[in-house]
């Protein structure tokens, strides 16, 4: 019974080591640098991903996919701040334009679909 025990709580903690997130960096050839939260191979959890272009987010991600709050700084000066869901501006957010004005509403893929 003891061993049984024993075996039990090995397999227990090698499933709760094995499915943690691990922290990490991942750099591609285009010149693309992920910084954070690892899950099964894929970006998962809190992260920084820096776009060769400029571009820059920091938030969540999800099985790969920017996914959650985050904030995302366009190389033209514009950003925003708000949620993301399977990589897209997706629900509330605020897009603020490198002119000083912003547009807080409701975003779906990318696109306002309501202003607020």
């Amino acid at each position: 019974m003891r061993t049984i025990n024993c075996i039990l709580i090995a397999l227990m903690l090698c499933f709760v080591a094995c499915n943690r997130a691990e922290k990490g960096s991942f750099y591609d050839d285009q010149g693309n640098v992920y910084n954070g939260e690892f899950k099964d191979g894929q970006f998962h959890g809190e992260g920084t991903y820096i776009f060769a272009m400029g571009d820059k987010y920091v938030g969540e991600f999800k099985d790969g996919y920017m996914h959650g709050q985050g904030s995302f700084s366009f190389a033209s000066g514009e950003k925003y701040v708000g949620e993301f869901k399977d990589g897209y501006m997706h629900g509330h957010g605020i897009r603020y334009y490198s002119d000083g004005t912003s547009i807080e509403g409701l975003w779906e893929n990318d696109e306002l679909v309501e202003q607020r």
